[in-house]
């Protein structure tokens, strides 16, 4: 969140091949680093270690972060910077095609480095598994150069950065160019694009607990439902996100970006209206009076401690499900479809909510490929790292902003407000977007007035000749 706006300041003034390799260095390594010291935490059992260990696992986390800024900067090179270079120099409407393939690139990484990633972990001890990725991170740092090189050579158009031609032009890049020693001035330089309504109602769905996160599991557990129904909607979430991403082109062909965008949101809306109607349903833990009549500042002091605890490697294990208290005395019972219920304990409540998200995919991969597209295509190229930075930092405040208010409200009886803020959030985000649409659209009313005028005025000096 802190980072990626001068990070993305940082690649707009370099050239795009040293860029490029610079961030993805910094990924590989300090992935890497993070592997090695978590296999040395993992060697250290005896509790005279905590110290060391506490030690050991910060620098970890704060590698992990580092990594995770330096992803953000790759994906901001290649999938918002290079892919629009080589779109262009080919002929036909590509970008739009190519945007969807690597998303749905982006999603099977999702889906299979995980599944990968617990197969080794599940073969092999924990700390061979974390010398194994230090290894394959190395390796792979070489390869991704190579391949790098290589693209950044057959293209000859990404070693040239676009010029501006008009004064108009030039006077935006020098002021560009000043904005950018200041933060406050490169969050000028994305508030003042045309865009921007688009931009924040795209950040703006950040701020939600209606995704496939730990939180949406965590739940489920709660509710009762076993890893392989869990596991079946969050397959069937990927699915849907799948077929949105390759939906994408074929909308944006035949009925235009700006609309393709409108149609996925609503989409995502009305979907997700299943998630309110679950706060409603039989078996929801929706009681957030009786949760604040019991509430004391010690208990939920004591709560928000333990999340940040740091603990041995054998306790971890007992507190991992700690969030939520499970509501059921069986929770592997599985459900019995007849009744809808699960040891006795009514699921309909979580099913829909689960089946809202699952659903909502589809409008929301749909809506975030065009927004993405329209912020490619109108954001001058000498800043887009810049603005394209300023967003995914904003979406990451967002998301903070949601973790902040799960910290606050961390019981299941309250889950249902989270789920109502979440829906606020995401109807802010999609009426940011029909501001930015009529907006548009009122801009084009009146470039075809005044073309009209202009017409009118030839006509009228062709008939006095």
């Amino acid at each position: 969140m802190l980072l990626s706006t001068p990070v993305g300041n940082w690649l707009d003034g370099q050239d795009r091949k040293r860029g490029a390799m610079t961030v993805l260095a910094v990924n590989n390594f300090s992935v890497a680093m993070s592997a090695g010291l978590l296999a040395v935490c993992l060697t250290l059992h005896s509790e005279e270690a905590a110290g060391v260990y506490g030690c050991f696992l910060t620098l970890s986390i704060i590698f992990c972060a580092f990594s995770k800024c330096a992803s953000d900067g790759e994906k901001l090179a290649f999938t918002k910077d290079w892919i629009v270079v080589m779109a262009k120099r080919e002929s036909g409407n590509t970008l739009s095609t190519r945007n969807a393939t690597m998303t749905t690139i982006d999603q099977l990484s999702s889906i299979g480095a995980p599944l990968a990633a617990g197969f080794i972990m599940r073969e092999i001890d924990q700390r061979s598994a974390c010398l194994l990725f230090v290894v394959w991170n190395l390796v792979s740092w070489l390869a991704e150069a190579y391949l790098l090189k290589k693209v950044y050579d057959n293209v000859q158009e990404l070693g040239v950065r676009e010029t501006r031609i008009s004064v108009e032009d030039i006077k935006k890049s020098e002021d560009s160019a000043k904005a950018s020693k200041a933060t406050c001035n490169m969050l000028t330089a994305y508030w003042r694009q045309k865009v921007f309504p688009a931009a924040m109602g795209l950040a703006l769905l950040y701020m939600t607990v209606l995704g496939f996160d730990g939180l949406a599991v965590g739940y489920g557990k709660s509710q009762g439902l076993t890893e392989d129904v869990l596991g079946m909607f969050r397959a069937f979430g990927s699915i849907f996100g799948l077929v949105g991403a390759f939906s994408f082109p074929f909308m944006e062909r035949t009925i235009g970006l700006k609309k393709t965008g409108f149609v996925g949101l609503v989409l995502q809306q009305v979907f997700l209206y299943l998630c309110v109607a679950s706060v409603f349903l039989a078996g929801s833990p929706f009681s957030p009076l009786s949760y604040f009549r019991t509430l004391t500042f010690e208990s939920w002091w004591h709560t928000f401690q333990s999340a940040f605890a740091v603990t041995s490697p054998q306790h971890t294990a007992a507190v991992l499900n700690s969030t939520f208290e499970t509501v059921t005395e069986a929770p592997d019972a599985g459900i019995d479809w007849s009744t809808m219920t699960v040891g006795g304990h009514p699921v309909l409540s979580v099913l829909a909510f689960l089946c809202g998200i699952t659903f909502a995919r589809f409008g929301l991969w749909m809506a975030d490929l065009s927004i993405t597209q329209i912020m490619q295509e109108a954001i001058p190229e000498a800043e887009r790292g810049t603005v394209f930075g300023v967003q995914i930092a904003m979406c990451q405040l967002f998301s903070v902003l949601k973790d902040i208010t799960v910290i606050i409200l961390p019981d299941p009886k309250t889950f249902g407000l989270l789920i109502l803020i979440s829906i606020f959030f995401v109807t802010c985000g999609f009426l940011s977007y029909c501001f930015y649409c009529l907006k548009g659209h009122k801009s084009q009313d009146k470039v075809v007035e005044a073309t009209s005028v202009e017409l009118q005025l030839l006509r009228k000096e062709a008939e006095d000749v």
